[in-house]
């Protein structure tokens, strides 16, 4: 069985080596630990239409296929420019079904649905009008719930990005699976020493929220140490914001994330909006004591994490200022959130069941 994957700007991870200056995201690492999870399960064949960088061909192949097309540069050009080059090359492929991510892919998605007489699922991978970096949201609203409601099947990540959906929309689609996201639980060896590492990982725009945990840092009196690891637009005004503080420190894009990870005692996330983020469950993974925003995050507070609103750096301050006190709610929530990953999170189960919806899908293409 031949399943066409879309959205995916960077396959595998590492190809774009400086020519988009905004980093792949969760998307990519999604997508990266889904193919070799697959790895050839039950005759499953994924084809992956990413983007063509130097150095990288156009075609490859092994148990998978991978396409790289062009793309334009630029923030408002490089999505929309390479889902129509992603649409043309998908024209002259040949699968059974499509899996696409975001409302982008999951637009593209449909149109090949039409044309070839294969069925679309579609992963949200967050809901892009809430977030605050992209202009005339009410249209992105009505574009988003377009796609959302004709895909033939919806993947949440979560129960609880499922009710979110629900409530942002007001609807579920009629089809929607859960399939929690696969992840390999790390070796982790926590910091030791007296000052403790707080770390956030992930693209520095807007909708990641970013400001307000500088903001948060900034009023604590404690020993600590704030690591930003990651790269973006937003880079500039949060070293700005961070006012020349020597306990917060920019690390910029890092490939040796897990290793981060490994030495940090807090990690935030106070995100705006997001599916399931990746970022959050290898740090779950990690055995970090985790911060979220209530935002549908699949933690329960007290048990695996804590959650404050969003936008609220006291709130934030009040709940990282908690956790560098308490040694003990901190060793709790690092536990939690390792038996939370091994119980939910396997990469073996999220292959198992994109597999089995592959089949089913691909059996109901027959019989339509």
């Amino acid at each position: 069985m031949r399943v066409l994957i879309l959205g995916s700007k960077e396959f595998p991870m590492g190809t774009n080596i400086g020519e988009d200056i905004l980093p792949s995201g969760g998307i990519e690492v999604y997508t990266d630990s889904l193919v070799a999870a697959l790895n050839n399960r039950n005759n499953i064949r994924p084809i992956i239409i990413t983007r063509k960088f130097r150095n990288t061909p156009e075609y490859e192949t092994s148990i998978y296929e991978i396409h790289r097309v062009s793309w334009l540069k630029g923030t408002l050009f490089r999505g929309p420019s390479f889902n129509v080059f992603s649409f043309f090359k998908a024209l002259f492929l040949h699968y059974d079904c499509i899996l696409a991510h975001g409302p982008m892919g999951g637009f593209v998605s449909l149109l090949l649905s039409k044309i070839k007489g294969c069925k679309a699922i579609v992963r949200p991978a967050g809901i892009a009008f809430t977030q605050p970096q992209y202009p005339m949201r009410f249209f992105i609203r009505r574009f988003e719930t377009f796609v959302f409601s004709h895909a033939h099947c919806i993947i949440f990540g979560s129960n609880a990005e499922k009710n979110r959906f629900k409530y942002l929309f007001g609807f579920l689609p009629e089809n929607w699976k859960i399939i929690p996201t696969g992840i390999k639980v790390i070796n982790h060896n926590n910091s030791q020493s007296d000052r403790i590492q707080i770390t956030y990982v992930g693209r520095l725009v807007k909708v990641k929220g970013v400001e307000y945990l500088i903001k948060a840092a900034i009023g604590l009196k404690h020993n600590f140490r704030l690591l930003v690891v990651g790269d973006g637009p937003e880079l500039q005004s949060l070293v700005e914001l961070a006012a020349g503080d020597s306990r917060i420190m920019f690390m910029g894009f890092r490939s040796n994330v897990q290793d981060i990870l490994a030495q940090t005692d807090i990690f935030v996330l106070p995100s705006l909006s997001e599916g399931v983020p990746l970022a959050l469950l290898e740090a779950m993974a990690s055995g970090c004591a985790c911060i979220v925003t209530n935002i549908g995050l699949p933690i329960y507070h007290g048990r695996d994490g804590l959650v404050v609103e969003p936008k609220n750096s006291s709130e934030l301050a009040l709940a990282i200022e908690n956790l560098i006190d308490n040694v003990e709610l901190r060793k709790t929530l690092q536990n939690g959130a390792l038996q939370y990953i091994k119980e939910n999170h396997s990469l073996d189960r999220m292959a198992e069941i994109y597999a089995d919806q592959f089949r089913r899908i691909s059996l109901s293409n027959e019989n339509s």
